[in-house]
């Protein structure tokens, strides 16, 4: 093995100046040359010269354009440079015109120079692949990137015209704490200062900046040196976090250079002190909570030298926001005292939790959190001073008192995690989807589903919506005296006279009732908080008054009520069958990925996903023809919560868009042991077995199928037969012609009972007719037609492979060409955004055979 050759003293000087400007750029306020060149000590008056040099390298970039080669140089031949606008030791950045698109840009030019090429590239790359992961409007965009002529890598990027942070402070301070926002407008040109106050302001940028690092988390990206000087507010009033240089991803355990600690010290979480920790979302949340502190108080959480602030960084908390600033929020002390905790699990565990508990104070509702009482300031402090751990002895009584103050805190903690694990699980739609839905028939299922109440009830964070939610099943299922019980339980937590006259109204219901439209909810109380308007809107979605629910859960108070957000959301899937009407397939994809996105912003925000935030997800994604992603949807819920009939409906009907007849006539029988009867089950069922030629096990399930006592009822009934007949006449047409055309006309007589305007009627009487003639050109042209009405169902494409004949005629020429262009439409109207690697792999084999 051939042994590598040593270092020349060039070669190690250029290392050690490599590092020394990497801690300039992280941000460090003194290079620490002694530790840097511990094992080259004789370098070390080379090192600071060189470094020094390179100190002067910024001021040489500013000194104007004659002095600067790449001002007014055309980079890969699209860039026009035009000026300088900000330099470090590592890089400068230049104003730029992008001349393809006729916009302005910042160029971040990376230096090779002065430093180990191989280093400024790995930052470069870092940087590079940090940005382009993540998308938010509180992230700098980056567009390209390039090498420039000499060599030198560049990141091309949003140019964002605004004031750093850091000047804005600095401003701040001179002023004196003015709490007064108007100065922002009038010092900085700032527009859109939403908020009189400038508390209130510096509240709702940090709140932006969390929003903005939860979606670098999502990527895979941490940030690892959020502070004021990383952050630019906008003219416009938006804050944006930059420089991602010395940002990880989940992929490296570490990045830094040696053993050192990265970030700055000022802003950084005391684990980081540790050096090649792994990068973890609470230490991104710690920074900014450090930074939220600077504005705030005006100054930053540790004072003093570097050494003094990473020695105090180590032992002690910073001094209360309170003591600094004082009046200020309960809240807002509380949220600083839980973004910087010492011990990251004591800590906010993600910037999205984060985000919540700021905008819950903006929009003056409860945080999450409360402040760190003095008394457990004063156990840290015993714990980390050898003075006052002597005097322990002395101070049992205390102690005892932080004890009990600590475990009432802890307990809280635990009942709001078991509150989260407990919701996840509660049946996706519970109590209010349509009556006959409403309950298990399944004992073993109906036990297990009414054990997860139970666990629900016994979390003790959110009693309001713990004990309504089990009242609703008791009541469901005929449990009236147990429903009323806990109805005591909701009123006795919401504390309200509308939550006290509702518990009456409970208190009426006759024994043997089973059913919310019982209930007497007319003249009620004034709706006074979060609660009444929650369980107003809850029980109105419980008495079928679906479009006054709508109404009632938009209400700005319940923005922070996750089950209510859960009602909402479901709320809207009516209008997600509406527009899959409207023949506008570019337009009904946009509103699904709203929809899909308004979702995942609710369990971003909450933290997890539930029975019924996936059921909605599998909902969204079957009605846009994404089967493979509905299916996993489906799956999701089911293993959260069992007896979820949506989510087993979701699932079956994916898996027959699928062509995987096996797996759906499972998840349909499945449904049966929840709802036996259930009309959309049945029909599944049926379908699938008129595929497979069964002919009388189809029939009979349309005749168990339950159907409302009405005209409704038996236009409903008689559309499934209709699809019944006509699936049995294509899967019998070319075995067994006679019994074909005795299903194609018992489908013809079915449709005579519709009324010519009925969609089922228009659609199925054509294609029965030709089932009742020997021509199988018209059975194409029929199968045609109805590819084109639902262009991704994989049973019609099936059948039509199997009368389609060699020639085609000049409608059937036309019919094929528009079935290909709705599909094409589909298609690319769900993928625009998906390369082509991603989809082949969503497709799975046993679906890919079917294809």
């Amino acid at each position: 093995m051939s042994q590598a050759q040593p270092q020349s003293r060039a070669e190690r000087v250029e290392e050690l100046v490599a590092e020394c400007l990497m801690r300039m750029e992280e941000g460090a306020s003194s290079i620490p040359f002694d530790e840097i060149c511990s094992e080259a000590p004789e370098m070390i008056d080379e090192v600071r010269s060189a470094v020094e040099v390179a100190g002067g390298f910024q001021r040489l970039q500013n000194a104007g354009p004659g002095s600067d080669p790449l001002i007014g140089k055309l980079l890969v031949e699209r860039y026009r440079v035009s000026e300088c606008i900000g330099s470090g030791a590592m890089g400068v950045v230049y104003g730029a015109a992008d001349l393809e698109l006729s916009r302005e840009v910042a160029i971040k030019v990376v230096h090779t120079k002065l430093l180990d090429r191989g280093k400024a590239l790995a930052r470069f790359e870092r940087e590079a692949a940090a940005l382009a992961a993540i998308r938010h409007d509180a992230v700098v965009t980056v567009y390209d990137r390039g090498i420039t002529s000499d060599g030198s890598p560049f990141l091309v990027m949003e140019r964002i015209d605004g004031v750093p942070c850091s000047d804005i402070l600095e401003a701040a301070r001179e002023r004196g704490g003015d709490d007064d926002s108007s100065w922002l407008t009038e010092k900085w040109g700032i527009a859109n200062v939403s908020e009189p106050s400038y508390f209130r302001q510096a509240v709702q940028w940090a709140a932006s900046l969390a929003s903005g690092l939860e979606a670098a988390h999502s990527a895979g990206v941490y940030h690892r040196d959020v502070k004021p000087s990383n952050v630019m507010i906008t003219r416009e009033g938006k804050a944006i976090l930059l420089d991602f240089g010395i940002a990880a991803k989940d992929d490296h355990a570490t990045l830094t250079q040696t053993d050192a600690a990265v970030g700055t010290p000022v802003y950084m979480a005391p684990e980081a002190l540790l050096g090649r920790t792994k990068a973890k979302p609470t230490q991104d949340v710690y920074s900014l909570a450090a930074t939220l502190y600077h504005f705030l108080t005006l100054q930053a959480p540790y004072q003093g030298s570097s050494a003094e602030v990473l020695t105090a960084l180590a032992t002690r908390d910073p001094i209360p926001a309170f003591k600094v600033r004082p009046g200020l929020p309960r809240d807002a002390q509380a949220i600083l005292d839980h973004g910087l905790a010492r011990n990251p699990s004591n800590r906010y565990q993600s910037a999205a939790s984060m985000e919540v508990d700021l905008r819950s104070m903006l929009a003056y509702r409860p945080v999450s959190v409360r402040p760190t009482s003095t008394l457990v300031r004063a156990a840290r402090r015993f714990r980390s001073s050898k003075v006052l751990l002597g005097a322990v002895a002395a101070t049992v009584l205390i102690i005892g008192a932080l004890g009990i103050r600590a475990l009432q805190e802890s307990s809280s903690e635990r009942r709001h995690i078991a509150h989260k694990e407990a919701m996840r699980h509660v049946q996706a739609g519970l109590g209010v989807m349509n009556l006959e839905n409403r309950t298990v028939a399944d004992k073993e299922l109906r036990t297990a589903a009414s054990e997860a109440l139970d666990r629900l009830a016994r979390a003790g964070h959110d009693p309001v919506v713990e004990h309504l939610l089990r009242a609703t099943f008791r009541l469901d299922h005929g449990d009236v005296a147990a429903a009323k019980s806990d109805m005591r339980a909701v009123a006795s937590a919401a504390g309200t006279r509308f939550a006290s006259e509702l518990v009456q109204r409970y208190e009426a219901l006759p024994e043997g009732s089973s059913s919310a439209l019982d209930l007497d909810l007319e003249e009620m109380p004034e709706l006074e908080t979060v609660d009444d308007e929650y369980l107003h809107a809850f029980h109105l979605l419980r008495q079928l008054k679906r479009s006054e629910a709508t109404e009632a859960l938009q209400s700005d108070r319940l923005v922070g009520h996750r089950h209510a957000q859960e009602l909402r959301l479901l709320c809207v899937t009516p209008q997600l069958n509406r527009k899959r009407r409207a023949n506008d397939w570019a337009s009904f994809m946009d509103f699904v990925d709203a929809f899909v996105a308004d979702i995942e912003s609710v369990e971003e925000a909450t933290g997890y996903r539930s029975a019924m935030t996936a059921h909605l997800l599998g909902f969204a994604y079957v009605r846009s023809d994404q089967f493979h992603r509905a299916l996993e949807m489906a799956e999701q819920a089911l293993e959260l919560a069992p007896t979820s009939s949506g989510a087993v409906l979701n699932a079956g009907d994916a898996a027959l868009s699928l062509g995987l007849l096996e797996v759906a006539e499972s998840y349909f029988e499945y449904g049966s042991r929840i709802l036996p009867g259930y009309v959309k089950l049945q029909q599944g069922l049926a379908k699938i077995y008129a595929v497979r030629g069964e002919g009388e096990r189809a029939r009979d399930l349309v005749s168990v199928a339950s159907f409302p006592q009405s005209a409704s009822g038996d236009r409903a009934r008689a559309i499934l037969r209709i699809r019944t007949e006509v699936g049995l006449a294509v899967k019998w047409y070319e075995s067994d012609p006679e019994l074909a055309h005795e299903a194609a006309q018992r489908a013809l007589d079915l449709c005579a009972t519709l009324p010519e305007t009925n969609e089922t009627r228009r659609v199925f009487e054509p294609y029965a007719a030709s089932l009742t003639k020997d021509a199988e050109t018209d059975l194409a042209t029929a199968m045609l037609k109805e590819l084109c009405r639902e262009p991704n169902d994989m049973n019609s494409l099936l059948d039509l492979t199997k009368t389609l004949g060699d020639d085609l005629s000049g409608e059937q020429t036309q019919l094929l060409k528009a079935w290909l262009g709705s599909y094409l439409d589909r298609y690319l109207a769900k993928h625009r955004e998906a390369g082509a690697g991603n989809f082949l792999r969503s497709v799975d084999d046993a679906s890919a055979s079917k294809l």
